[in-house]
């Protein structure tokens, strides 16, 4: 599962992966974006958020982590490896103190992700964060969004793409 990774690849076997992403959606604003799929690759649970805004690139991806954990959360999701495609935000979760304008938001992911009996957070390479992209690019179509068990039409040919060999 690290960085040198071409294509998504599913978690360890009873774990659950959970994607994530932030990016610019519709004219003016912000989209965060996530799925989850099982260690076999199948698809979970996915949701999309728009915001009438743009942040800092950095803050819009700290904001999309904080609201992911507070949907894995709210949802009771546990057993999770959690990727990013976005390398700083990794670090800054790791090393809060060093990130001054981040820090309010990283203490609070950190108090959410502790809420986890077994969770990690990783970085991934953007190739296998496209799901996650695809839904927050959209998510000025969606706006507040949860698809349980039935993925949205718009990002099926991504999922297809992604399905690991196994």
């Amino acid at each position: 599962m690290g960085s040198s990774s071409a294509v998504w690849t599913p978690p360890p076997s009873g774990s659950m992966k959970l994607n994530f992403d932030a990016g610019w959606a519709g004219p003016r604003g912000q989209g965060f974006g996530l799925v989850v799929r099982d260690d076999k690759g199948a698809f979970q649970v996915a949701a999309s958020h728009y915001e009438d805004h743009r942040s800092d690139p950095l803050v819009a991806e700290a904001l999309s982590f904080r609201w992911a954990l507070k949907l894995a959360a709210e949802w009771n999701l546990d057993n999770l490896v959690i990727v990013s495609d976005c390398q700083q935000l990794v670090t800054a979760f790791h090393q809060c103190h060093s990130f001054p304008s981040l820090q309010q938001i990283l203490l609070d992911c950190q108090q959410l992700f502790s809420s986890f009996n077994c969770c990690s957070f990783l970085f991934e390479c953007r190739k296998t964060n496209v799901v996650a992209h695809a839904l927050a690019a959209e998510s000025h179509l969606y706006h507040d969004c949860a698809w349980w068990g039935d993925p949205p039409v718009g990002i099926l040919l991504h999922l297809a793409a992604d399905l690991p060999d196994l």
